[in-house]
């Protein structure tokens, strides 16, 4: 099972603004290693370095209560290695003392499980992911065992459920569906600025089926459907 622990690291060196985020270790056996380490990093882009080569990822603790609830109760657990449980106790305490409606509660807890658990959830598609907001989404298809395959300037992994495309720049996760006709139309703009990179995974297909063989199996196929749909609605619509 997973470990948990919240810490402040500050947003940049020169604007020392704490920001309280949830780690979540996914190693138990490395747990011990890994939390000494995030304790030791200032930063939440030294945060976010070192959770891209070990089995950690994070939240902001804002996705589960706002920070005017960061309160003394919560903050007597800051540094402190809980397993998951315990996390999961102290989380949904916290949100029911604070929210009272239920809507409200219902989305807290969800929010709160889908970290747990590291669930996607339903999207809205295409779902653009800032990687920097939301780390451990982007870290979902390597704990999965996703298969995947380094592009120029992305990698593209083939979810059971959709496949997704992380771009090496912009430090984004784009997340489309097999199902072409799941694509809402009007939000394609949003990929604008990622034609090209849409258009190269589609163009390098052949290459990608042959090295990946039977991992990719219908899914590249579907995947690669769905993107030339896109770029379709592109010229379609003159984006």
């Amino acid at each position: 099972m997973a470990k948990f622990v919240i810490v402040e690291p500050v947003l940049l060196t020169y604007r020392r603004v704490p920001v309280p985020v949830v780690v979540r270790i996914s190693d138990d056996s490395l747990a011990w290693e890994v939390y000494k380490m995030v304790r030791l990093t200032s930063t939440l882009w030294g945060l976010e370095y070192y959770c891209s080569f070990v089995p950690c990822s994070f939240a902001r603790l804002t996705r589960f209560v706002n920070l005017k609830y960061y309160d003394g109760y919560l903050r007597q657990y800051k540094d402190t290695l809980l397993d998951e449980e315990e996390f999961r106790r102290i989380m949904r305490g916290q949100i029911l003392r604070h929210y009272t409606a239920k809507k409200e509660i219902r989305r807290r807890f969800k929010a709160l499980e889908d970290f747990i658990s590291m669930r996607l959830g339903r999207m809205r598609y295409p779902a653009v992911i800032n990687c920097r907001e939301l780390n451990y989404v982007c870290k979902v298809p390597v704990e999965r065992g996703a298969p995947g395959l380094a592009l120029k300037l992305a990698v593209l992994y083939l979810l059971e459920d959709r496949f997704c495309l992380k771009t090496v720049q912009e430090l984004k996760m784009i997340f489309l569906p097999y199902d072409p006709s799941k694509v809402d139309v009007k939000a394609i703009r949003k990929l604008a600025r990622r034609k090209e990179l849409l258009r190269l995974a589609a163009e390098k297909a052949g290459e990608v089926k042959d090295e990946m063989g039977e991992l990719a199996d219908s899914r590249l196929e579907d995947a690669v459907k769905t993107m030339n749909y896109v770029l379709f609605l592109f010229e379609l619509l003159g984006v």
